[in-house]
């Protein structure tokens, strides 16, 4: 694997990672009138802690991430022509966009369970399994629309060699 490719990867795992930590400060300083300060605090002391351990969290949740470069890189020659750069690269943004936003609602949901108010539900973290796993099947359908979606694009409006214009 090449280096850049090796960063990609990388920059997208932490992406994935990030979301849930980031969710979790936003809703645990707004709910619990706590300093975000002291909320990042907590988030870093749970990190391990058992029965939190918001690394976990962070993993699961960073799979449809690596997934979707995996799949971007592998399927890339197959789905779009060579000097098709463009097709791919909307491809892989507008699904990492989608990515972020399913997972920020979902981890969003959670931690408003866990630290709003209201009684907190335990079979709430449960979404932080099965989520990620349903938003890594629902990517690979995806990843294999879009194209297809950009070449009727392209057909309605009569120019082969330019997208969105």
């Amino acid at each position: 694997m090449a280096r850049q490719e090796r960063k990609r990867v990388l920059a997208f795992a932490a992406l994935g990672w990030a979301v849930p930590v980031i969710t979790r400060l936003a809703v645990q300083s707004r709910y619990n009138e706590a300093a975000f300060w002291g909320a990042l605090g907590s988030a870093v002391g749970d990190l391990f802690r058992p029965g939190y351990n918001l690394f976990l969290v962070g993993v699961f949740n960073a799979v449809p991430f690596v997934a979707l470069i995996g799949l971007s890189r592998r399927t890339r020659r197959l789905l779009f022509a060579d000097s098709d750069h463009v097709g791919h690269r909307i491809a892989v943004y507008t699904i990492t966009v989608l990515l972020i936003v399913a997972t920020g609602i979902t981890s969003g949901s959670v931690w408003l369970n866990l630290f709003g108010p209201g009684r907190p539900s335990s079979t709430a973290v449960l979404a932080f399994v099965f989520i990620p796993l349903v938003l890594t099947v629902v990517l690979f359908g995806l990843y294999f629309a879009v194209p297809v979606f950009v070449a009727l694009w392209r057909s309605v409006k009569g120019r082969r060699g330019q997208i969105f214009c």
